[in-house]
């Protein structure tokens, strides 16, 4: 399934912590954020372009013609396609900040959280969804470090990582309600491993980056790991497919950190032909969300 995988890195600025990528089918371009740079960037025909945003920038999602949903922080934000950006004020408790996120079946923003102070037995962070008041519901409480989320497209469930608990977990959808049911473990790594990004694929397997074991891991309908791929950066984060084009992109961070023994190399972008398809990504519905300025 994973097949041949050959990554090559995009020869553009050096990056710190890319997360965030999302593909453009309709150029066969990719967005990202720099989280530790505080960029929003995107490459596009090799031609890359970027803007410093905000601090602690995590999370991007396109939406209608070039504007994106941004978390900063513990801030959300609108960047508008002629560059314009408006902002919430903080919604998260101090010493924590939004991480990861995507869009569910309906539409909402789904977002979690992580600690500033790295903890490895923290469970003080929480997943929400954006509902349709422009509020913040919570979906799961007692995370450890809240990562990469997909959507399952038939039944509109969740799949959550908890990078510290090193788990997947499966997070049913309510469809009479449009809330979400309790957490069931989906999938549990290894301890030691720490799974970050993941792309849920239309054959129905998650793709999944663990970050510090320079891999992708492919887990199947059923749970259970189909098999994993070496990738050559130590610290994979985020990854997409574009459909179109038929090219896997993935995030990595620079290297080394945590203490990690690994040959210096500055965070980047990596892309590879691959037969694999991601489910479509979904739009996110604008809600008011008492956006309170511009900067």
């Amino acid at each position: 399934m994973l097949g041949n995988l050959d990554f090559q890195r995009l020869d553009i600025a050096s990056l710190s912590l890319v997360e965030s990528l999302r593909a453009h089918p309709a150029d066969c371009s990719v967005s990202f954020v720099d989280i530790e740079g505080g960029l929003l960037g995107g490459v596009k025909q090799s031609a890359f372009s970027a803007r410093a945003l905000a601090a602690q920038l995590s999370l991007a999602e396109p939406y209608g013609d070039g504007s994106f949903l941004v978390a900063a922080g513990d801030r959300l934000g609108v960047v508008t396609s002629d560059g314009s950006e408006s902002w919430t004020s903080g919604l998260i408790p101090k010493g924590q900040r939004f991480n990861d996120g995507t869009v569910d079946s309906l539409g909402r923003l789904v977002v979690g959280s992580m600690s500033l102070r790295y903890d490895e037995k923290s469970t003080e962070n929480s997943l929400f969804v954006l509902n349709p008041a422009g509020e913040l519901t919570t979906i799961r409480e007692e995370v450890g470090l809240s990562n990469g989320l997909g959507v399952e497209p038939k039944s509109g469930d969740l799949f959550h990582v908890d990078t510290l608990a090193s788990t997947i977990h499966r997070i049913p959808l309510i469809s009479e309600s449009g809330a979400y049911g309790p957490a069931e473990v989906f999938h549990q790594f290894a301890s030691e491993e720490s799974p970050d990004g993941i792309v849920v694929l239309e054959s129905g397997e998650i793709l999944v980056a663990l970050w510090g074991q320079s891999a992708l891991a492919l887990i199947g309908k059923n749970g259970d790991e189909i098999g994993r791929v070496e990738v050559p950066p130590m610290f994979p984060t985020s990854i997409c497919i574009c459909n179109d084009c038929g090219i896997l992109w993935m995030g990595s961070a620079s290297q080394p950190r945590e203490g990690a023994d690994a040959r210096i190399l500055p965070g980047g972008v990596w892309s590879t032909p691959t037969a694999m398809r991601q489910t479509p990504n979904r739009s996110w519905r604008p809600v008011n969300m008492n956006l309170v300025g511009r900067r």
